[in-house]
C-alpha cells in the first residue's frame, strides 16, 4: 500500500476478529511505534500487549473497575465484553520523565502518536484497529494495574484484528478547508 494512499484513507474499524496482527506482522506495529516523534529521544511510552488469556484478565478489571466507579448493570457488562472486541489489544502509556526541555504534554503527544503509526502499520498489513479509551484511562485500578505512576497517562488502548467489514469506497478525503488557515 502506498504510504500517501494509507494516510489520506485510513479509517477505524470496530468490528475486528481473528488473526491478530502476530509475529512479524506485530513486529512491524510495535517498530513503527517506536519511530514516533520523540524530543529528547525519551521514548515515554510502554505497550502492554492483551490477547488470550490477558483478555480475559482485562475484562475482570474493567468489570471491577466500573463497580469501583459506581456505574450501572449495563454499563458494567459494557467494560465486562469490550476487551473481545478484537484478538488484541495493545494499552499505551505515557511513561512522563521530568525533562527541562520536554514538557510532559509532549511526552503524552508523543505516545499518542506512537498509538497512531501503530493503527498505520496494522493497516498496511492487512489488519486495522480502533483506538479507544473512555472512563478506563482515568480509573485508579486500571491505572495501577498497568503500572501508572502519578506522572504517567494511559493514553488508549489499540484494538487490533482482522476487519470484518471494508471500508465505504464512495467515502472521500475530508475538505480540509475548514481546519487550514494561514498565518
Amino acid at each position: 500500500m502506498d504510504a500517501l494512499e494509507l494516510l489520506v484513507n485510513r479509517r477505524s474499524a470496530s468490528r475486528l476478529a481473528e488473526p491478530a496482527p502476530a509475529g512479524e506482522a506485530l513486529e512491524n506495529i510495535l517498530r513503527a511505534a517506536m519511530r514516533a516523534p520523540d524530543h529528547g529521544t525519551l521514548q515515554p511510552w510502554r505497550f502492554f500487549l492483551i490477547e488470550g488469556e490477558g483478555r480475559e484478565r482485562f475484562s475482570q478489571l474493567l468489570e471491577a473497575a466500573a463497580l469501583e466507579s459506581g456505574l450501572d448493570d449495563k454499563a458494567r457488562e459494557k467494560a465486562r465484553s469490550s476487551p473481545f472486541r478484537a484478538p488484541l489489544i495493545i494499552t499505551v502509556v505515557a511513561h512522563c520523565t521530568e525533562h527541562h526541555k520536554v514538557p510532559r504534554w509532549e511526552q503524552v503527544v508523543s505516545a499518542g502518536c506512537a498509538v497512531a503509526a501503530m493503527q498505520m502499520a496494522a493497516v498496511a498489513q492487512g489488519y486495522n484497529g480502533i483506538w479507544r479509551s473512555g472512563p478506563w484511562i482515568d480509573s485508579p485500578s486500571v491505572r495501577a494495574a498497568f503500572g501508572c505512576r502519578e506522572q504517567d497517562s494511559i493514553v488508549g488502548f489499540l484494538y487490533l484484528g482482522t476487519p470484518q467489514l471494508k471500508a465505504s469506497t464512495t467515502i472521500s478525503v475530508p475538505d480540509t478547508t475548514p481546519f487550514v488557515r494561514r498565518f
